[in-house]
């Protein structure tokens, strides 16, 4: 498993489309930036989100700049947020090697719309 540091503009409500999250993924052993820049295939940077309801759904994610910086980035699938609570991401690396890698798990808070 390795460590990372999950970034969100700004609050996440019911119905909200396209949330960009960016994540930089992190050596648990020294605390540098893991350099991703072999898991260099959308299928290969996986995202597993976890609804309130425990029900989970999978999307991608992509290189902020080359991936030596550890720097993903990724936008939420359409009809992602349907419910409000505590939603959970996690993503699996798999580099060139067949080596696999595992974030942490990254918990946040979907608020319900007043209108």
């Amino acid at each position: 498993h390795k460590g990372g540091r999950l970034m969100a503009k700004d609050q996440t409500y019911v119905g909200d489309e396209n949330k960009v999250f960016q994540l930089t993924v992190w050596r648990s052993d020294t605390d540098a930036a893991l350099d991703i820049s072999d898991a260099d295939t959308t299928t290969s940077r996986l995202v597993m989100y976890r609804k309130p309801d425990g029900t989970t759904t999978t999307g991608t994610s992509a290189f902020v700049t080359a991936g030596t910086d550890g720097s993903l980035y990724m936008t939420t699938p359409t009809g992602l947020f349907d419910s409000d609570g505590q939603y959970d991401l996690q993503v699996r690396l798999t580099k060139s090697n067949g080596q696999v890698f595992h974030t942490s798990v990254y918990s946040f808070d979907v608020s319900p719309r007043i209108f």
